[in-house]
């Protein structure tokens, strides 16, 4: 039974956080229903049909998911039904083709040229394949609402009116043929579009007359070996400024081919292909959550959105090709661009789409004109975005780099293989901030002149030849460390993957070894969400916020801040905290923080002992309410060790409650109490997935000390460790089961307040007693948790069902006794989650007094 629309909705609102993961493909549409509604409509020569009936939606259904362009999906159309006996003198099905959307069929003509066919709706959606029949699904489906139908028509007359070479696609159904071969029950009668596919061989007629054609990855081979034969940035710039009018954000290297139009070309034409998000738009409310984690989901309208979420696909290939441009290249071409885009060309490309869709046209032909208008503000920020970091590459042949300080602050590159440089540009210091010039191989001399003032940072990066990198600028004022060169000599441990991007890095030398290139620019916001459960806290919900900026060689970043909030539903009490970390240079050393003020820490005492007695008598309740301020010092062993040393500043209050066990037996530490100490703490983990880990170790352990400081009466110590590890077992299944061990212990010395001493009880420790129940100068514990998954099943949402089998142990200690023994207890149950066991909600049967039934989320440890 399909749950009503309403439910659905809000099923979706509950899941937006996944539909940055999903958006991206178009529903698929069934065969026998095409062929239905074909049949009753099919002429000689065209059909009336419907590019997508199942995008109908409610205002509700609207509000959260947009309007997108869900009522030209609807508008039925009429559509030329393809002639295969006379198309480019007569079509011959050769193979299928496409990528993880999309289904292509790929044709011969009479004159030896390759054609393309590409049904509008999308059906090839491995991507998603586990989630059929699920809403996220359906979220999947009804996301590419948001592309337009016809898309690929829109194109041509902008890019054919600033001189880019293209294919021109044409609207059509697929005749229902016996030339289809093989292919006819899966392309006979479908809408799509047709062109003539942009050629790499040899053995295909040049594209448009190209003597020779290329694609992205030979592209950059010529651009590391034969730097007078790259790409024509200045072309490129054009059809990169079309794409940002028409709001075309799939722009990546795969969407690219590279012409050379006559003999005598030393540079490549651009050809820009598969526009099937031309005017794409990604409205309603869930859509502008998700836009946090997926910034690409833009809107289209009459203002431009923020030019770094329209242009991450392609932003390596637009650092390679246009670095050498300066704005002055740019201002010129946004002119030229915006002269020859008139009216009668927005027109020309809107209204040859067939003509029932004409009448919702006149607003999108609004909204083009005004992004035509506004062009010169959107490039602006795009080339501040590309120039603020400007990382330039050499080649793997031997370069020289000639780079001058001049003092107006602005830097001089010039780079080429011989007199003449192929690359030269000055970068001005207020529009960039650092210039980054990698050499890669080759013997390769680079000289820095000039005077170094408080302008731009100038990063020399050598490669694996015999190098030359000298710096002989002189210091102006603020000018220290402004030019920095880094790999003298002959490196040959710099290692560089098989070229497979435009952004060329090498592997970095870091915490103590050799890690693949990792972001080094830019900046992230993503929301944080958590969920706990514990008996004594109820649910514990938690939201909050992060931000992380990444710099160069910055491991894994330069900077990353995050402040959360989480709510106990049995205490009503709150946690607050923020937290920090920042990373230096090619450094080892990293500084960090935490804030916060909990109400978590100690929500019943029973005083000390092992033996005391289980009951949910409020007369334990402890209303503690804790400040705490940790800055750190740390160390990095490696890429999963570290080492942290630093203050520890806490201030707790225990508000007086009359006729309460805390008031009667108003233990050290009760009231107010401050205390100044220093925590040692190391962190060993080589777990695969920190939520739902399947192997690896994670060892924690730390050290504190506290002084006769403000409160504290007499000094005390605390030590502490916690070891995990997780064995794959094969037992079959959907997923290999997992055996999860623990073991750890806490031990305190000399006289402490109450809520340091060393705890059992809750998801930390033993999840069978209460949340901290037992309190000691000593505690141990033991657990082990077999993880078994049985079923992926896709019902309304794409459950992740598994079972559980558990056993534990654990015990206090005051002054070295430990009446009452072992606190053991096994149990057996299982967990549903959605996707992954680290979203899932499990319920676990036990032998324990305190908790028979244990219902917790995500995985105990």
């Amino acid at each position: 039974m399909t749950p009503p629309t309403t439910l659905r909705v809000a099923i979706a609102g509950a899941l937006s956080f996944l539909l940055p993961l999903i958006l991206g493909a178009q529903s698929p549409e069934h065969p026998k229903e095409r062929r239905k509604a074909l049949e009753r409509v099919m002429s000689k020569d065209s059909v009336r049909v419907v590019a997508n009936g199942r995008y109908d939606a409610g205002r509700v259904h609207r509000f959260f998911l947009g309007d997108t362009y869900r009522d030209i999906w609807e508008t039925p159309i009429t559509v030329p039904v393809i002639d295969l006996a006379r198309f480019a003198g007569g079509l011959k099905a050769t193979e299928e083709g496409g990528g993880n959307q999309t289904r292509s069929l790929r044709f011969e003509s009479a004159d030896g040229r390759t054609w393309t066919f590409r049904p509008l709706t999308k059906d090839k959606l491995s991507v998603v394949e586990r989630f059929e029949g699920s809403v996220i699904m359906d979220l999947f489906k009804d996301g590419l609402s948001g592309s337009f139908p016809g898309a690929p028509v829109v194109a041509p007359p902008f890019l054919e009116a600033v001189g880019i070479p293209h294919p021109r696609p044409q609207l059509i159904v697929m005749a229902d043929d016996e030339r289809l071969g093989e292919f006819r029950k899966d392309f006979a009668r479908r809408l799509g579009t047709i062109e003539e596919h942009v050629s790499d061989s040899d053995e295909d007629p040049g594209f448009a007359g190209a003597v020779d054609v290329i694609e992205s990855d030979k592209l950059l081979e010529r651009l590391n070996t034969r730097p007078k034969r790259h790409a024509d940035a200045r072309l490129m710039l054009k059809a990169r400024l079309v794409d940002l009018m028409l709001g075309d954000t799939d722009r990546h290297r795969d969407q690219w081919k590279w012409g050379k139009m006559s003999p005598g070309d030393s540079l490549l034409t651009p050809i820009p292909r598969d526009r099937d998000q031309v005017l794409a738009t990604h409205d309603g409310l869930l859509l502008n959550g998700a836009r946090m984690l997926k910034p690409y989901l833009v809107v289209f309208d009459s203002t431009y959105p923020k030019i770094a979420d329209m242009v991450g696909f392609a932003r390596d290939l637009d650092d390679r090709i246009l670095s050498e441009l300066d704005w002055a290249v740019w201002d010129s071409t946004v002119a030229v661009v915006q002269s020859a885009i008139t009216d009668s060309v927005i027109h020309a490309g809107l209204y040859g789409l067939p003509r029932e869709y004409h009448q919702h046209l006149p607003v999108l032909e609004g909204k083009l004109r005004a992004r035509r208008d506004r062009l010169r503000v959107a490039a602006r920020d795009y080339f501040g975005s590309l120039s603020l970091i400007a990382s330039i590459h050499a080649t793997d042949e031997p370069d020289r780099a000639r780079l001058h300080r001049d003092p107006d602050g602005s830097v001089l590159l010039q780079l080429g293989s011989g007199t003449s440089p192929w690359y030269s540009r000055r970068f001005l210091p207020a529009t960039t901030q650092e210039v980054r010039l990698f050499l890669h191989s080759g013997d390769d001399t680079a000289t820095v002149t000039g005077a170094a003032g408080s302008g731009i940072v100038v990063r020399v990066v050598g490669g694996g030849g015999d190098n030359v990198l000298h710096d002989s600028t002189t210091s102006a004022p603020g000018g220290h460390g402004k030019t920095r060169l880094y790999d003298l000599g002959r490196t040959p441990a710099e290692r560089y993957e098989p070229d497979s991007a435009f952004n060329r890095l090498p592997w970095l030398r870091a915490l103590g070894t050799l890690i693949p290139p990792s972001k080094d620019w830019g900046k992230t916001t993503a929301p944080v969400a958590m969920l706990g459960t514990g008996r004594g806290l109820g649910i514990v919900p938690g939201i909050g916020i992060r931000r992380t900026t990444y710099g160069f060689r910055r491991v894994p970043y330069l900077s990353t801040v995050a402040l959360t909030g989480e709510y106990s539903t049995a205490t009503s009490g709150y946690r607050l905290a923020t937290e920090g970390d920042f990373r230096f240079e090619s450094s080892r050393l990293h500084l960090s923080g935490r804030a916060e003020m909990s109400e978590f820490e100690v929500v019943n005492y029973y005083g000390l002992g092992n033996d005391v007695p289980y009951t949910r008598d409020p007369f334990y309740r402890v209303d503690l309410r804790q400040w705490s301020v940790k800055p750190i010092v740390g160390y990095a062993f490696g890429l999963n060790r570290d080492v942290t040393l630093g203050p520890v500043i806490k201030y707790s209050t225990t508000s007086r409650s009359v006729g309460r066990f805390i008031d009667e037996e108003r233990p050290y530490g009760s009231g107010a109490f401050g205390q100044v100490g220093l925590a040692l703490n190391l962190k060993h983990d080589t777990r695969d997935n920190a939520s739902s880990p399947a192997h690896g170790v994670f060892i924690e352990a730390s050290a504190a000390t506290y002084p006769a400081v403000w409160d504290v009466k007499s000094p005390f110590n605390k030590f502490g460790a916690t070891a995990s590890t997780y064995l794959p077992i094969p037992l079959g299944g959907v997923r290999t089961s997992v055996l999860a061990l623990r073991a750890g212990g806490e031990k305190v010395s000399g006289d402490f307040p109450y809520f340091e001493s060393a705890f059992v009880g809750g998801g930390r420790t033993l999840r069978s007693v209460n949340y901290n129940r037992l309190a000691g100068d000593a505690s141990v514990f033991a657990a082990s948790e077999l993880r078994v998954p049985v079923m992926n099943r896709s019902i309304i949402l794409p459950w992740d069902v598994g079972l559980l089998g558990y056993a534990e142990t654990g015990r206090v200690f005051v002054d070295g006794e430990s009446e009452g023994g072992w606190h053991r207890a096994v149990g057996a149950g299982f967990w549903v989650g959605v996707l992954t066991p680290a979203t899932s909600i499990s319920v676990l049967f036990t032998n324990a007094r305190e908790r028979g039934v244990i219902v917790g989320t995500g995985v105990s440890f």
